[in-house]
């Protein structure tokens, strides 16, 4: 992989931020060197490194590496860093222990030169394990609607397999770098990135996503949920222009973590919210993406048992959700506007 001969910034920077990295990242590099698009660089974030990452890395001989070493503070400031110390048109997203297929760049630049009015390119992603043999799939939803619908109830986006405009993301406002209980980060981003423009998921897997035990799903599994449902809440919040009672909101953090059975009375409650978000966006795009979730799992927690023995919320109380000074959504943040025909 050869850097811009021109000395004109790449097209693209590869944001990559990283803490103990070495078993995985002369791998998660070498699947960078031969991408078939060529006109980019990777951004080693070093998120206070005390293995041999950094040198690994450098000693692989990529001309187009650049590393910034810091101390630690966190992946969400090490993405913010990356993205102030970026001036390409896009960014793309790597983890150390992830590996992007050979065409990936190709295919998300080659559809965003074709849909200017994009923010987001994202894929598909193939699970593997440690070891890199598959374990799965992760399907996303495609297109604009289904992924805004999606947004509601969980992340629409594997993280390692997105590519955004640059432009973008700072008008969104960035990666937010102020607490340390933002573990959803990414999911935190796409929803304010929502408003801004088209979004999509090319439906292939573009990426291999490692399920790593070290990494933060392993051993931050329980405050990504967290995270990540008091996201869902007040997108959906934000979607219906009002705030949820405390009993529904709690009833909405069953779809990240449910903790016990529900009733039916519950479940009518569950599905009168549900409806109501059908009603925003019209059917197809409430039926394109993972139905039998949305419509069909409320009956099933009536009779199923729990997925995990403890409420993802200490007393069964759902805290408001207002990083630093700035809510996720809402009035004061940039809001996402969904619905058919919204922009």
């Amino acid at each position: 992989m050869d850097r811009n001969d021109t000395g004109s910034v790449p097209a693209v920077t590869v944001l990559l931020p990283v803490l103990n990295g070495e078993r995985w990242i002369a791998e998660s590099l070498e699947s960078l060197r031969v991408q078939t698009f060529q006109d980019f660089e990777v951004l080693l974030i070093d998120d206070g490194c005390t293995d041999n990452t950094v040198a690994i890395a450098q000693s692989m001989g990529l001309a187009s590496l650049r590393v910034i070493q810091g101390p630690r503070q966190g992946v969400s400031a090490a993405r913010a860093l990356g993205v102030i110390s970026s001036n390409s048109q896009y960014i793309a997203s790597q983890d150390a222990d992830d590996l992007s297929d050979p065409c990936r760049l190709e295919k998300q630049i080659k559809y965003m030169n074709a849909n200017p009015k994009c923010v987001i390119v994202g894929s598909w992603a193939r699970r593997i394990d440690e070891n890199g043999s598959p374990i799965g799939t992760i399907k996303v939803p495609k297109d604009t609607q289904s992924i805004r619908f999606a947004m509601n109830f969980n992340c629409p986006f594997v993280h390692p397999s997105v590519l955004l405009r640059r432009d973008a993301v700072v008008q969104a406002g960035s990666y937010r770098a102020g607490s340390a209980r933002i573990f959803a980060e990414d999911y935190d981003l796409w929803s304010r990135m929502a408003r801004l423009g088209e979004l999509h998921n090319i439906q292939e897997p573009l990426v291999s996503y490692r399920k790593n035990s070290a990494g933060i799903t392993g051993t931050k599994g329980q405050e990504l949920k967290r995270s990540g449902c008091a996201i869902a809440i007040l997108t959906t919040e934000a979607t219906l222009g009002e705030r949820l009672s405390d009993p529904d909101r709690q009833l909405f953090s069953l779809s990240y973590g449910r903790h016990r059975r529900i009733s039916v009375i519950e479940a009518f409650r569950l599905y009168r919210i549900r409806l109501r978000i059908l009603f925003k966006f019209g059917f197809p795009p409430a039926f394109r993406w993972n139905p039998w979730r949305v419509w069909l799992g409320p009956i099933v927690w009536i009779v199923r048992a729990p997925q995990q023995s403890t409420s993802l919320w200490e007393n069964d109380e759902i805290p408001e959700i207002s990083y630093g000074r700035t809510p996720l959504v809402g009035p004061s943040d940039v809001t996402p506007v969904f619905g058919p025909g919204s922009r």
